[in-house]
């Protein structure tokens, strides 16, 4: 059994009920997997579906995702996740490829909230962060 952070990329697949995500999250909860978020993948979300411009798909899509937000917990942002992010940040400016800031905190948080892996279509950022296995999706 795993504890997997979903990053933005699948939890959108998931909010628009796209048949593989949908599919690939209940084999994970099949096998006992626990999948979690954080709370930047939270915001990252909400704000995509607040920049939608056509208000039914807007509150089909809120409604997607207060639904799907039921079946995750939502790490937050800790102090301990703060200095791990502030010390990867500084390895990766000393190696000359910082890391977004967004993605450092999502692994940060991730990392010391106990996941396994990281669930994510952004696979170059996350795998340069090195704080938790990536599985692309």
């Amino acid at each position: 059994m795993a504890m997997r952070c979903i990053d933005s990329t699948f939890l959108t697949l998931l909010v628009r009920s796209r048949p593989e995500a949908l599919e690939q999250a209940s084999d994970w909860a099949r096998r006992g997997d626990t999948q979690v978020t954080t709370e930047v993948n939270f915001y990252e979300v909400s704000l995509g579906i607040e920049l939608e411009r056509d208000s039914r798909r807007r509150s089909a899509l809120r409604d997607g995702f207060q639904r799907l937000m039921t079946s995750l917990s939502i790490l937050p942002l800790t102090r301990e996740a703060t200095e791990l992010a502030v010390a990867t940040q500084a390895r990766l400016h000393r190696e000359g490829k910082p890391a977004p800031f967004a993605d450092l905190f999502i692994a940060a948080i991730a990392a010391t909230g106990g996941c396994d892996l990281i669930v994510t279509k952004n696979l170059g950022d996350f795998e340069r962060i090195d704080l938790l296995p990536v599985q692309p999706h």
